[in-house]
């Protein structure tokens, strides 16, 4: 019994005739096919059958070959991957920190040669830095942002770089200091 007005007409319409079953049938067993499934459900294998083998196929084949593209972003994994700076805490330093290893020091500040060298006569004699990133002072304009963009440059392109652990440790550095 079939009522096509109002509503149910919106509904799809049943198949009626043998022809459509068929077409569908042979339309199921297409898609079941390139499913590589029969198209009938199978059986659970039990538990500890020798038969069986849970090991993917793509882990048998060692000959699988690696395309450009794959190699090309295989490369560039370590390069995105950063190295964590060794640094020692240091509330007297203008950062609050100091790099150990002289050649992360080179790498971090060789853009900048007079704060590479400063750096470096700080952290072997004790003289301070001049050239750090200093607080903003609305009197001083030598404090503008504007004025200090190397020295800005050079701080945050190794703040960075810095864990949050460091951060933390370097903001405690400077509370317990003041």
């Amino acid at each position: 019994m079939n009522n096509n007005s109002g509503i149910t007409s919106l509904y799809p319409s049943t198949i009626n005739s043998e022809e459509e079953i068929k077409e569908q049938e042979k339309a199921r067993a297409i898609v079941m096919q390139k499913l590589n499934r029969l198209g009938t459900i199978q059986q659970t294998v039990p538990v500890g059958d020798p038969t069986v083998n849970f090991i993917s196929e793509l882990y048998k084949t060692p000959d699988h070959k690696i395309s450009k593209q794959e190699k090309t972003f295989l490369k560039k994994i370590p390069q995105k991957i950063k190295k964590i700076l060794p640094i020692n805490v240091d509330p007297n330093h203008p950062d609050g920190f100091t790099l150990k290893n002289d050649m992360d020091v080179y790498n971090n500040y060789k853009d900048t040669p007079e704060r590479y060298v400063q750096e470096m006569i700080y952290k072997y004699d004790g003289v301070p830095v001049k050239d750090a990133v200093k607080t903003f002072d609305s009197m001083d304009s030598s404090t503008y942002p504007y004025k200090q963009k190397e020295a800005l440059n050079a701080y945050s392109k190794v703040y960075d770089r810095l864990t949050p652990l460091q951060k933390k440790q370097i903001a405690n550095a400077k509370k317990s200091n003041r």
